[in-house]
């Protein structure tokens, strides 16, 4: 039997594979649950639970929070959202549960497709183009199973398939060995940051002061007085100004794509000179903080990696670099919760003058660029882990679409 490597692929010969319909070797399920708690099912499944390009269901709801749910899968089948199908959403379940109707549980007829294999195939370019393209609908464009049980390909013999899975099981467990190690490395980092923004680099004298207790060296002060707080302008309405824009007018929707980044700099809309007028450029460096709208509890904190002008549902946090450097003052803002600065935490609204009132501790510059250095080496790390991580899953998708 033959053993294959990602080297050896290349020469992989699919010419006298047999030609099946994807109906042919996987089933849809359509299982139901009426009654969870007498079926033993705690957990549920929506598309929100489901990472684009991810085969692992990471999250789940729980039975207790209620559901209308009554999709039932089961432990080994593979859950594919049918909604939408261009995100890409298809993961193998792990668990019992039940499921939104919105995704497909489907599963392999075992004596014609390896089980191992089918939740690589539908993450192959073929599958998902054929998905997108029996896809009706124009808001939310959702497929079916009759449309995808069409799906033509060239299906390897059943000890071909089982050497194929073996090696994607093996792909994929490195990428969990490094996503693992990935958070475990974020969590080193927030303790990390923790202990540094409370207790600093070697003192042994500390004081109790409104915002805990610090070092004594170390004075508490508003956020406004080490940097400048404001907020960004109104967006231009008529959709004149945007044409031919050539000046980035950043909004929350930009914010919420990256949720926390050091570097924004893809910026979707762009205004012309028309636009700009009377509007206020914010530099490089100014961190932006949602302040309004239904991202401003979800504390996504992202600094400019570009000079743009900036939305008004976003405050705009420029660090005077005489007293404090940008990214230690990030770090800072990325740990306070939206929720703790309004009077109403159900309506998702910050004022400006809240955010200028923030206390925070502050070291002199020379152990601000001490600490900040320390958390430079864990980024560091969790960067090159992200990396091995893209090259891993281009590794796989490479493997899976010479496969299908």
């Amino acid at each position: 039997m033959q053993s294959f490597t990602s080297k050896n692929l290349a020469k992989l010969d699919r010419s006298t594979w047999e030609v099946v319909r994807f109906g042919d070797v996987v089933k849809e399920v359509r299982e139901t649950s009426q009654d969870h708690i007498a079926d033993g099912i705690d957990h549920v499944v929506g598309l929100e639970h489901l990472s684009p390009l991810d085969i692992h269901i990471r999250s789940w709801g729980n039975i207790a929070n209620s559901t209308t749910f009554s999709r039932r899968f089961r432990k080994g089948q593979v859950l594919f959202g049918r909604r939408r199908a261009y995100q890409r959403k298809a993961a193998i379940a792990n668990f019992d549960g039940i499921c939104s109707g919105d995704i497909i549980v489907m599963e392999a007829i075992e004596d014609k497709l390896d089980p191992n294999l089918l939740s690589f195939l539908v993450h192959s370019e073929g599958f998902y183009n054929w998905a997108v393209s029996t896809s009706a609908g124009s808001l939310s464009p959702r497929t079916k199973f009759k449309s995808l049980a069409e799906y033509e390909f060239r299906l390897p013999p059943r000890d071909v398939q089982k050497k194929l899975a073996e090696l994607l099981w093996v792909v994929d467990e490195v990428r969990e060995s490094l996503v693992l190690s990935m958070k475990r490395i974020t969590k080193y980092k927030k303790i990390s940051i923790k202990n540094l923004y409370s207790c600093g680099i070697g003192h042994v004298k500390f004081k109790d002061t409104e915002i805990g207790i610090i070092p004594e060296e170390w004075n508490v002060v508003k956020l406004s007085e080490v940097a400048d707080v404001s907020t960004g302008n109104s967006a231009p309405q008529s959709p004149d100004y945007f044409k031919n824009g050539a000046y980035p007018f950043c909004r929350t929707s930009d914010v919420g794509r990256v949720h926390i980044s050091e570097n924004l700099t893809d910026i979707a809309d762009y205004l012309n000179e028309q636009g700009i007028k009377g509007l206020n450029l914010f530099k490089k460096g100014t961190i932006l903080i949602p302040k309004s709208g239904a991202s401003t509890f979800l504390n996504h904190r992202v600094v400019l990696g570009i000079d743009s002008y900036v939305s008004s549902h976003l405050a705009t946090v420029l660090a005077d670099d005489k007293k404090i450097i940008t990214k230690y003052l990030f770090n800072i803002v990325c740990f306070i919760d939206a929720r703790n600065l309004t009077n109403n935490p159900d309506y998702p609204s910050l004022r400006t003058e809240n955010i200028k009132e923030i206390k925070v501790a502050l070291p002199k510059i020379n152990e601000q660029k001490a600490i900040v250095e320390i958390i430079d080496k864990i980024d560091n790390s969790l960067e090159a882990i992200k990396n091995n991580i893209k090259s891993i899953e281009n590794l796989r998708n490479v493997i899976i679409n010479s496969i299908f």
